[in-house]
């Protein structure tokens, strides 16, 4: 995983990957991330099959349960993705993994009420971040929502609340480390692809281990027209 996540060595994760599964099949862990890697290749299929064969091995993990909806909402099968983790919520209704991973596959749908309702779920979870939120500002936690929550913002026709956000993110950001990924995420939202590509080359020499997702992620496909976002792919090493 550290391979595949952070060290973009591709062929070296797969290796990994195939040689735990031969150790043992059973691991429901490993054909799970196996799954992730194959998805973040593009091949689909074979990601459904490993990641079937995790959910067969371990029926009531929630992350599993999740990262299988998370596999089809890569896929662009966006209906698909939301009843599975209806699903996994009915398995732990208060699993925030879900919560958020439900909330982008509205925002795909344009269900954008819906999205925002389930990535304030996730922010408001804990204690800290409800403080935060009467205090009007980020306590660092959830930037990873706080930042889709911006993109829902602004798809959803709310632009100063996106911007807002993004505001608060940047004012943090001078306090402790925010991620150029999540500022690129909201800039993306805002339709400000000048600023959304200068983050994700940030992103890339910070080397993020979530950069790799932007291969896949619908997050980006506005961007997928743009050579310099293209050109960002091609600094990968090629796909096997």
């Amino acid at each position: 995983f550290i391979k595949l996540a952070y060290d973009w060595d591709w062929r070296g994760a797969e290796a990994d990957f195939r040689r735990a599964l031969e150790l043992n099949p059973k691991y429901p862990t490993a054909h799970q991330w196996y799954a992730s890697y194959l998805t973040q290749m593009g091949k689909y299929d074979l990601a459904r099959r490993e990641i079937e064969q995790a959910q067969a091995l371990d029926p009531l993990s929630p992350i599993i349960n999740a990262n299988s909806g998370l596999y089809l909402y890569y896929a662009h099968k966006h209906d698909e993705a939301i009843e599975q983790y209806q699903k996994t919520l009915e398995i732990n209704s208060g699993f925030g993994v879900a919560h958020y991973y439900l909330g982008l596959a509205y925002l795909q749908k344009k269900e954008y009420d819906k999205a925002i309702a389930e990535f304030k779920t996730v922010m408001n979870s804990s204690g800290e971040a409800v403080a935060a939120a009467a205090k009007d500002e980020l306590d660092g936690s959830h930037l990873e929502t706080v930042a889709s929550l911006a993109y829902a913002y602004a798809f959803a026709g709310r632009r100063a609340e996106a911007q807002s956000l993004l505001g608060k993110m940047i004012e943090l950001s001078k306090r402790r480390y925010v991620s150029p990924l999540y500022l690129a995420t909201v800039h993306t939202g805002l339709g400000e692809k000048d600023q959304a590509i200068e983050q994700l080359n940030k992103a890339y020499d910070n080397r993020h281990p979530g950069l790799v997702l932007i291969r896949v992620e619908p997050l980006f496909d506005s961007l997928r027209g743009d050579n310099r976002f293209q050109e960002l792919l091609r600094r990968f090493e090629p796909i096997p």
